[in-house]
Order: C-alpha cells, then structure tokens, then sequence
C-alpha cells in the first residue's frame, strides 16, 4: 500500500455519521468560506480510489495544492480529533477511553491540588480498571496512588507503602500470565492454523508437544479473564485439528461460561462473544446438538437488543445465524418453517450480501436452494442453485459452484424438464471438465443423467434399472481410492436417488433416515 493511500482509506472507513459529525466539528472553527481542509476532504471522498494527480489538477490554483503532503496530514489528523470527540459521546466509548480521560483528570486534579476530588477520581477508576482487567493502565493508577501517599506525610504512609508495593506486585504476576497466555494462543493457533492441510505424522507429534506447555495442563493456571479465554480457544482449535468433536464441544462451551460469569466483560466485549457463540454453534452442529444449537442461534439474535449493541452488530449477527439458522432446519426436519424463514431472510440478505465473503454467501445460497428442494419447492431451489452457479465470484468455493451444477440437474429432472436437461448436461459436462474439475461423484451423476435422458419416459422399468444402478455405485463411491471424504453432495444425491427408487419425495427420504438416526441414538 502507497503511504498517500492512508488519508484516503481513513476517509472511506468513516460512517455516515462519523462525515456528518467531522463536517460539524470542523465548521465549528471556520468562518465563512469553506476551509482547505473541507475541499481536500469532499475531493477525495468522491474518488473510489485514490488519484492524487487528480487533485492536484482539480486544485491546481489553491495555494494548499502546493503544500499537499502537510494539508494532507492536517486533515488527517483532524479527522482522528472529530473521531475522538464523536467516541468520546458515543456507546461505543470504550472502558480504555474512559480510564485514559481519567488519567488525565487525576494529572489536573493533582496539579491543582484538588486531593479529595483527586483520591475519590483515583478510587473510582481503579475500581473500574480491576473489574475490566485493565492492568497495564492500574499500574500507572498505583503511581499516582505512590505519588499521593507520599505527599500525605501521615503515620500510616509506610504501612500505606507496603501495600501498594504488594499491589504492584500482583498486578504484575497478573500481567505476565496475560501475557503468556496471549503468546502461547498466537504460538499454537498460528500453528495449528498453518498446519491443518499438512496432517503428517511427525507434524501432528510437533503440535501435541506444544500442548504439553504446563501452562495448558489446567485452567486454573489462567489467573485473569482474557487468560481463561485463551486457555480454551488453544484446546477447541486443537481438538478441531484432530477432530474430537466433543471436546471441541466441551472447550468452546467453556469460553461462552467465561463470558457468562463476567457480564461487564461480556458488555464490553460483545462482538466478540457473539463470535465465541458463533463458535459454540459449530461445535453444537458437530455433535449434532441442534436442541442447543438453536437455543444458541435465539441467544446470538438477542444481542441485536443488548444495550452495547451498535449497528455493526445487527450485519454480525446476521452473518453468524443466517446460515446457521438454514442448518438447522435441515437438520431437525422442519422444512416448511425453514422455507418460511428462508423467504424472512431474502431482505436481509440482499442488504448485506455485498458486504458477506462470497464464500459465506455462496453456502447460504446452497442451503436455501436444498431446503426449497426437499420442501418441493422446485422453481425456488432453481433459483438459488443458479445463484451459485452464475456468481461472479463462484470460484471462491468451487465445490459449492460445481454441486449447484449437478443440483440444477436434479431440480430440472423433477421439474419434467426432461427437453432442456440433454443441453444443461452437455454444458455442465463441459464446464467441469474444462475446468479439470470433475470428482468421482460429479462423474458417476453426470454418467447416470446421461442415461436417463436417453431412455424413453414412456420405460418405467428402464429408468428404475437406472435408478438402481446408480444408488448402488453412489453406495460404492466412498470406497474408491479416488474419493474424498469431503466431497459435498454425496448424501444429498443417495437420498435423491432413493426417493425416485421409493417412489415419495426427496423430504420424506431425509425424514426417514432423521428417524433411524434418532431411534438408533435411543438404543
């Protein structure tokens, strides 16, 4: 990134209110015509990127022009001053905000000597840096506490000494497991996050000896909230490495307790509770917990009315339980409220679906278009399955792009569109294959569709010998040295087949297998 590009990325990142309020608060000290600064600041917001030659010739004949570099810094840092004051009033002023303005009032406060306004100023914040762990800035409050207490010359101050070298003391014991919770969770999760593509024995070895750290043996060595919180983030990432769904469970339910217990820690970190919750409902969907699941996804929504909720709250909780919410209709059988929920959504989701990873939004596009699918609700499925397909930016998840191509084959197949289905399987055909990007189970459906688009929809028995065929090598696939066991759509399509075999629809297969599921889980 150029250096002159920071001034135009600090601009782009302001809100509308933030503009509206860095136009008020400039106007403020300006009279008459609009200041240097405005024009540079209006210029460059209407630019959707940066051209500086482009300013230059637009203000060729403003004085400023000729010292751009030092305008440039100005208004840069007068955007950072409107900032602050607009934070400064705002819910989103942080707990560090508040104890720093409080630093400087006890300076002012001591200076003037005001020492009974100062010692209940220093009581009250240090109160408040204890209850949200604020050590570093404790530490410069028991100075100005060691500052005041010598400056009392009374019997006591000795005693008074002591117990603030004791403070210190602890304080700092405090800090340091902070610390070295902070460097082990930036040590092994950048580990396991580098390592998880290269699952080889001696690295596996390499990562469970980092787990070995007598740190990570018990959590009772994590003295203070944030260490606690990494404590079970390290052991849920690590049991996700190896795949132990439970303690994966287990940890992260652990780090949604942490924030329960703390409720100021919880207000005052709320986006990223409601990430640790959206942690918690992956590890709720891996052990197929969807009574918990849901329980959790109501828990998230209910953040958009917690009192430290802000606007950028309402697009993350959006982002954690749209597509959750879809899992889980699927995945407890209510295919009709989650039809339901999927039409809800569609507003949501045009608002924020530019603002969505295209591979986020291309799994919520698979999910509403299978729950149309087993719903019966076949134009509507098509609808979302050709989302993925002519997405612009489908090659984000390939996998996902390539099932909706052979899942546009089945919905047309129901359809009865058997006239168009010869062309969609010749272009599908095509595209994966120029592509070099046909898996096992995309060539045994497109193999199978070639079959029963030439056989007569008159021959009942032929398209069932078909049918037959195919569920009985889609039964087979996994055993094949070629298959992946990640491969998305294998179930999707067994249960597709079946339906046509069992005569009923696509959505009574999938309740017919929840139900063995459940009663073999009963046994």
């Amino acid at each position: 990134m150029r250096p002159s590009d920071d001034l135009f990325l600090l601009i782009k990142s302001l809100s509308p209110a933030e503009k509206r309020y860095f136009k008020l608060f400039t106007e403020q000290h300006v009279i008459g015509k609009q200041n240097n600064y405005m024009l540079l600041f209006e210029a460059i917001s209407k630019q959707k990127e940066y051209n500086e030659e482009a300013i230059k010739k637009r203000f060729r004949k403003e004085k400023f022009v000729k010292q751009l570099t030092f305008t440039k810094n100005t208004l840069t840092n007068k955007i950072l001053k409107s900032l602050r004051a607009y934070y400064a009033g705002s819910k989103r002023r942080s707990i560090e905000f508040d104890l720093y303005e409080s630093l400087d009032t006890l300076e002012i406060l001591y200076q003037k000597k005001l020492l009974n306004a100062f010692r209940k100023e220093l009581k009250r914040a240090k109160k408040t840096a204890y209850q949200y762990e604020k050590y570093r800035i404790l530490l410069k409050l028991i100075a100005w506490e060691r500052e005041f207490n010598i400056r009392q010359q009374e019997k006591q101050t000795f005693a008074h000494a002591e117990k603030i070298m004791e403070e210190e003391k602890k304080i700092l014991e405090y800090m340091q497991n902070d610390i070295e919770f902070q460097n082990l969770a930036e040590y092994v999760l950048l580990n396991l996050n580098r390592k998880l593509e290269e699952r080889d024995d001696e690295k596996l070895a390499e990562i469970k000896k980092q787990m070995e750290h007598p740190l990570l043996q018990d959590e009772a060595l994590a003295l203070t909230f944030m260490a606690k919180l990494h404590f079970n983030s390290i052991w849920g990432s690590y049991y996700m490495m190896i795949r132990d769904a439970q303690k994966v469970y287990d940890y992260y339910k652990r780090m949604v307790g942490v924030y329960e217990e703390r409720p100021l820690m919880l207000e005052a970190r709320l986006s990223h509770y409601g990430k640790t919750l959206g942690n918690f409902l992956n590890a709720c969907f891996f052990i197929h917990n969807m009574e918990e699941h849901k329980q959790t996804i109501d828990k998230i929504k209910a953040l958009a009315h917690h009192k430290a909720s802000t606007g950028d709250m309402s697009y993350q909780i959006f982002e954690i339980t749209c597509h959750q919410e879809l899992v889980n209709y699927m995945n407890t059988g209510k295919f009709r409220e989650g039809v339901a929920a999927a039409y809800a959504m569609k507003d949501e989701l045009e608002k924020y679906k530019d603002r969505l990873h295209a591979s986020r939004l291309l799994t919520i596009y698979l999910n509403m278009g299978i729950l149309h699918f087993v719903a019966n609700n076949f134009s509507d499925a098509l609808h979302w399955f050709n989302e993925i397909v002519y997405h612009p930016k489908a090659d984000s998840r390939k996998d996902v792009q390539q099932l909706g191509k052979v899942l546009v084959l089945l919905v047309h197949y129901d359809l009865d569109n058997i006239e168009i289905l010869e062309n969609l399987h010749r272009s599908a055909y095509r595209s994966l294959k120029a592509q070099n990007a046909l898996n096992p189970l995309e060539k045994l459906i497109l193999h199978h569709f070639k079959k029963l688009i030439n056989i007569n929809i008159f021959d009942k028995k032929a398209i069932v010998k078909c049918f037959e065929a195919f569920l009985e090598e889609i039964k087979e696939l996994p055993k094949k040295s070629n298959y992946t066991s990640n491969s998305l759509g294998l179930t999707e399509v067994r249960y597709w087949v079946r339906s046509k075999l069992e005569n009923c629809s696509f959505g009574e297969v999938v309740l017919s297998e929840m139900a063995k599921n459940k009663a073999r889980k009963t046994k």
